[in-house]
């Protein structure tokens, strides 16, 4: 499977307490969305994966159905980029489990 699967089977399938009608989730369960989701053609998610790139600079670095590593530059404390890796977990994929930083996106920790 893909690396980008899990963390596509978690955004389709959780769905948060102030979640608006338009983020509504669109599985019943992770599974369902997985099951799914491993359907994609490889194209697709690979432009996913482009798109997660250019709009929130973020880029995986491995993937699996239950865990996403993710690089990332941040520039929310000031103008300076910082570069992390996170680790999510896919079934609750916006909430970061563990953030380290790293010296450049990709880089071996």
């Amino acid at each position: 499977h893909h690396r980008a699967c899990g963390y596509r089977a978690g955004l389709h399938s959780f769905s948060s307490d102030t979640a608006s009608s338009e983020d509504e989730r669109q599985f019943d369960s992770f599974e369902s969305a997985w099951d799914a989701i491993t359907l994609v053609p490889k194209d697709l998610l690979d432009d996913f994966e482009a798109e997660l790139w250019e709009t929130q600079s973020r880029k995986f670095v491995h993937g699996t159905k239950y865990v996403s590593v993710i690089d990332a530059i941040d520039t929310s404390i000031d103008d300076d980029e910082r570069f992390f890796r996170y680790l999510l977990w896919n079934e609750r994929p916006h909430l970061v489990q563990t953030a380290v930083q790293i010296p450049s996106i990709g880089a071996p920790y």
